[in-house]
């Protein structure tokens, strides 16, 4: 599983909820959330599975970027926390470092910098 953002341009009048189960390239759209609007469209989040040779194009995404496969890592020893919600933190970071269709949303990147990344890579075009 991996995250992919791209933009839903605006005269699809198609909501990114109508996405869930549809294929891109190689890919099916499995859940999407809501990043923002940008003069082009609507940014979303896309979890995306591998579909193993499935080929299908979905036509109204446009400029995807499929982002690195990210795991978290707690390099801390939280042996003498000071407080109790610090050492609830601390172990629910351990137990969450794979991407899963449950916690997917915590590994999307922050709305500002997604948003600030694709006025980047749209001016460079």
């Amino acid at each position: 599983m991996d995250i992919m953002y791209a933009v839903l341009p605006h005269g699809k009048n198609m909501p990114i909820t109508n996405l869930h189960g549809l294929h891109y390239q190689q890919y099916q759209i499995v859940k999407t959330k809501f990043i923002g609007d940008v003069s082009e469209g609507t940014v979303f989040a896309a979890l995306i599975d591998n579909t193993n040779g499935y080929f299908a194009n979905v036509d109204v995404i446009q400029n995807p970027i499929i982002a690195k496969k990210l795991t978290r890592r707690c390099t801390k020893a939280f042996k003498d926390c000071a407080s109790e919600n610090a050492k609830r933190k601390h172990f629910r970071k351990q137990n969450n470092l794979v991407l899963t269709e449950k916690n997917w949303k915590q590994f999307v990147g922050k709305r500002n910098t997604v948003l600030a990344n694709y006025q980047t890579l749209l001016l460079d075009r």
